[in-house]
């Protein structure tokens, strides 16, 4: 059986003689009730109603309303306060394991093209009203469900936390639930007064909050050494603004210098991080060498839990592979079950485009842009899926600054044998090429590879990360000192260090440039901050779900609260991006393996990251 809602507000039956029933609640309730999807169990006013009872009295009608958190149907729910567990089915969900689904591409009686997203999330069902609620300030609807099962009151062991009051996010937006937490892991998602009382050694009241699965920022740059003394801001500073702004994991890079092994680079690059970082992270490696030597390095990485391989098509003379090179590297990650990750910028573009421009004495930090021309981009974009589509080489797109290179990855991927991924930086949703023309400090701080482009392709590539043909967010956090960019600056561009900021300000600034503003749902931005980084990047199980046995990183957000930005940390104020900008939503509280790692805006002494082994799971297209 199915749940079917009864979008008229009548009573349905949906064909077995059981009423499911659509409750309206009042429209003129306020934003903050619609925003942290408030309601309570019955729909209603429970007043003076035992909720047990009720339940119970739900289950003899048939029906049961429940609160879904993020599980997959055929799963466990809780509810009530005796925490009886219901199985549920309901309608814009794939069935549970065993069900004759639909094929991709068909509605619900088989006929034509599905509504559904890219991402999986149908914008015509649930989705839809929750937005459109959420922008018009009004409560979202309650849906009974079908009661297929009910299983025995829940008996799990003591918890060590339990987060209540809080809303988690699903697809059909935030949703109240009540999380349990013991031994750094999620140990159930419950309705609200789900859990078995008086076990937590620590409650935490999350009202008026939205609770998130830590943030997962899968392309940064902390402490990278540049030479002649040069490096981004190192691992504690870094990762200390990554907690402020609720990202609890980051995966970096890896750079080997000439000549150097890469499992010697990985073990520096380690004990550069170990004690250091705040956050876990993970490692991806660098390849600039397509020597047969390094190339064979490449399965003993896999085998360590370091399964994604980084090749530039950009920088000649320093890290630039050549395609046929490129087309080696690709076929050995291939076959040792990695991914590869590619800057796509042409070199051979970049440097003749650099050399005009110095020639001519045009070499302030507002030329930056002319040296990396969108056809360098849209080039190496085309060549990378060449090569991969010749090789089956699972691959990721990292930073496109362009819309034009999201239609070359869409004209690709119904032909590729496997995955091919495309990464978007926040920087180049949240700012544009006019910021060259601001002045020198301005241009300075916005100088980075590929460089910030117009107003148009900021907006055509978030439009492509809230359909679900951009896979995920990430910063390429490099952040320097401003002042190393001036005293760098005296030689011209081309000698400023790239690089800009962002790891603390992804998860805000995309909720308000995409929640807030409509663009996208909160399920879609839970999705490309959180969850999707994880199923990509070799994390699934473990991160980027709030589900029992997931690590329990766990960020409190405010989604109501309206601010003018700060840096966080030792984040650099005048070379930070979005430094005096207003912004929505602010993370309040963070836990990092069920342990409490920022409060009151500040990190907890003795909060520590460690290394994440990381394996992949998606070797075919998908």
């Amino acid at each position: 059986m199915q749940f079917e809602s009864a979008h008229s507000g009548q009573d349905a039956d949906n064909g077995n003689g059981i009423q499911l029933r659509n409750q309206r609640h009042p429209d003129h309730v306020g934003q903050q009730d619609a925003l942290l999807g408030r309601k309570d169990l019955r729909g209603g006013n429970t007043a003076g109603k035992n909720p047990v009872q009720e339940s119970r009295n739900a289950e003899d009608r048939g029906t049961v309303e429940v609160v879904l958190g993020e599980t997959a149907l055929g799963e466990v729910v809780h509810v009530a306060q005796d925490d009886r567990p219901v199985v549920v089915e309901r309608s814009g969900r794939p069935k549970p394991p065993g069900h004759a689904g639909r094929q991709e591409g068909q509605t619900q009686d088989g006929q034509g093209p599905s509504t559904g997203t890219a991402n999986g999330s149908s914008e015509a069902g649930f989705g839809r009203e929750h937005r459109d609620c959420i922008l018009a300030g009004r409560r979202p609807r309650v849906y009974a469900l079908r009661v297929i099962r009910v299983l025995p009151p829940y008996r799990g062991a003591a918890m060590g936390l339990h987060i209540t009051g809080g809303s988690i996010i699903t697809p059909r937006g935030p949703e109240p639930a009540d999380l349990g937490v013991s031994g750094g892991k999620v140990t159930a998602v419950a309705a609200p007064c789900g859990l078995p009382p008086n076990t937590a050694v620590e409650t935490f009241d999350a009202t008026g909050l939205w609770l998130l699965p830590g943030a997962i920022d899968a392309h940064t740059h902390f402490g990278m050494p540049l030479g002649s003394g040069i490096s981004s801001l190192g691992w504690r500073e870094s990762s200390e603004a990554a907690l402020l702004g609720g990202t609890t994991t980051v995966i970096d890079f890896v750079n080997p210098q000439p000549g150097e092994p890469l499992p010697d680079a990985v073990a520096r690059w380690r004990r550069s991080a170990d004690g250091a970082c705040l956050c876990d992270y993970g490692l991806h490696c660098t390849v600039s060498e397509a020597l047969p030597e390094r190339l064979a390095e490449i399965p003993a990485l896999v085998g360590v839990g370091i399964p994604t391989f980084k090749g530039f098509l950009a920088y000649k003379g320093r890290l630039m592979l050549t395609p046929e090179q490129m087309k080696a590297l690709m076929h050995d990650v291939r076959r040792a079950g990695g991914m590869l990750l590619v800057h796509a910028e042409d070199g051979e573009v970049n440097a003749a485009a650099q050399e005009v421009l110095v020639n001519t004495g045009r070499t302030t930090a507002n030329w930056h842009p002319a040296a990396h021309p969108p056809e360098s981009e849209i080039s190496a974009v085309k060549t990378a899926l060449a090569l991969a589509a010749e090789t089956d080489c699972p691959l990721t797109i990292v930073h496109m600054s362009l819309a034009e290179s999201l239609a070359e990855l869409d004209k690709a991927r119904p032909a590729a044998a496997a995955a091919v991924y495309g990464e978007v930086c926040l920087h180049h949703l949240a700012a544009d090429a006019s910021l060259y023309g601001m002045g020198q400090d301005r241009a300075l701080a916005a100088i980075c590879s590929p460089p910030l482009r117009s107003a148009a392709d900021a907006a055509g590539l978030l439009a492509g990360l809230a359909d679900g043909r951009i896979d995920f967010l990430s910063t390429d956090h490099c952040e320097f000192p401003l002042e190393t960019k001036r005293l760098a600056a005296r030689g011209g561009f081309g000698a400023v260090p790239n690089g800009c900021g962002g790891v603390g300000e992804r998860l805000t600034f995309a909720y308000t440039l995409g929640v807030v503003s409509g663009a996208m749902s909160p399920w879609r931005w839970m999705q490309v901050c959180c969850q999707k980084p994880a199923e990509i990047m070799g994390l699934t199980g473990r991160k980027g779900r709030l589900h029992p046995g997931h690590d329990a990183d766990i960020v409190a957000f405010d989604p109501l609260q309206e601010f003018r930005w700060d840096a966080l940390g030792a984040s650099d104020g005048p070379g930070n991006l979005y430094r005096g900008r207003t912004a929505r939503g602010r993370v309040v509280q963070v836990w990092k393996s069920g342990r409490l790692a920022v409060t009151e805006g500040r990190v907890v002494t003795g909060t520590a990251g460690s290394f994440l082994p990381r394996r992949l799971s998606h070797p075919q297209a998908i």
